[in-house]
């Protein structure tokens, strides 16, 4: 039988054609495919603009002074916190509203402005139970502004009571603690300045899960 003759030698490499022909199409980008999804978002929570509305324990011992010498980074202005009392007392300041939040939280942070102070500072957080939890924050005992973070530990309760009620997690305010056991009068001084919260949507799954 006759085979027309192509030209093409005998065992000629296909695949190279093949190879070619594959390099030189276009496919659309994966990130033009798949969209990059932020998962967690940092919110500035609150600034500590004003003075008169925070509530204190125990009363009459806190003062407050809104300054704008001396801001923590991106800021301009802070509260100024004075305290009066007995050495080995602890102090509590409550927000005049507390600061509800419906996603999930990763992580919460705060600057803080210390004096070298032996007083070990707690966040106050109810959880979507309304049970109250201290978490450490850390240690004043150094000199000038520092961002202090906690991540939310997992056992603390942040799901809805029923699918999809939006029962939120509240921040309360912070607890100052002094480590101090010497019993006698003192006076302390530290600034705030803008509460930070990470969150996510509390039905979206983190990366890795």
């Amino acid at each position: 039988m006759y085979t027309p003759s192509t030209g093409i030698p005998e065992g000629f490499p296909w695949f190279l054609i093949f190879l070619f022909l594959f390099s030189s199409a276009t496919f659309p980008q994966a990130d033009e495919k798949l969209k990059k999804v932020t998962v967690y978002e940092s919110t500035l929570l609150y600034s500590f603009d004003d003075p008169d509305t925070f509530g204190v324990k125990p009363e009459g011992s806190i003062f407050f002074t809104v300054l704008n010498n001396f801001p923590a980074p991106r800021s301009r202005k802070y509260l100024s916190v004075r305290s009066y009392g007995i050495q080995n007392e602890s102090i509590s300041i409550l927000f005049p509203k507390p600061l509800e939040i419906t996603d999930h939280i990763s992580e919460v942070s705060v600057w803080i402005h210390g004096f070298f102070l032996p007083v070990e500072a707690y966040l106050i957080l109810a959880d979507t139970d309304n049970k109250r939890v201290y978490i450490p924050l850390g240690n004043l005992k150094y000199r000038g502004w520092k961002r202090l973070s906690v991540s939310i530990p997992e056992g603390i309760h942040q799901e809805d009571l029923y699918l999809k009620h939006n029962n939120p997690v509240a921040i309360i305010g912070f607890h100052f603690v002094p480590v101090s056991e010497k019993r006698q009068k003192r006076y302390f001084m530290f600034w705030l300045d803008e509460l930070e919260v990470k969150t996510r949507k509390r039905y979206l799954l983190p990366p890795g899960y």
